[in-house]
């Protein structure tokens, strides 16, 4: 074997791979998705779907760049901190925001008191950590949209 060839074992378990004879529907085993990666899994996944009309209109104001002289530029052009992750624009004049936070993330003090104040405005605040939880939020919402295959298997496998 040369230097290069990587045993067949060690090459299994480095690729999340099950040892032959193994339970072959096991899961394989993932990584946690840090929360920039939660949040582009979202966005490719709403960016997927086919809204159906009157259409949601969303965006996603966080930046991935959070140096201190990027936060002083945002909040001398007025972004204040604690705003949700996605903000949806809903028909009836309602507006959804939802905070997206891995499984073990919590929300900063900005981030809770901007839930409170959403909240006293009859606005509705989602803290969600999955793109199924998105899902369950828009629907609650009720939000149309055609979901193709690609985009559940995105959601039914996060």
């Amino acid at each position: 074997m040369s230097d290069t060839t990587i045993p067949a074992a060690a090459y299994r378990k480095l690729a999340g791979l099950s040892e032959p004879g193994a339970d072959r529907d096991a899961p394989a085993t993932t990584h946690a998705q840090s929360e920039d990666e939660l949040h582009r899994s979202v966005v490719d996944w709403l960016r997927s779907l086919e809204w159906e009309e009157p259409a949601p209109l969303w965006t996603h104001p966080a930046s991935e760049e959070s140096n201190k002289m990027k936060r002083i530029r945002d909040w001398r052009m007025g972004q204040e901190p604690g705003w949700g992750d996605f903000i949806f624009a809903l028909p009836k004049g309602l507006t959804l925001f939802i905070e997206m936070k891995t499984e073990t993330g919590r929300q900063s003090t900005d981030q809770r008191e901007f839930e409170k104040r959403a909240k006293a405005l009859g606005h509705p605040y989602v803290l969600a950590r999955s793109i199924n939880e998105v899902h369950e939020a828009l629907r609650a919402a009720g939000v149309k949209y055609r979901e193709p295959v690609m985009a559940r298997a995105m959601r039914e496998r996060r």
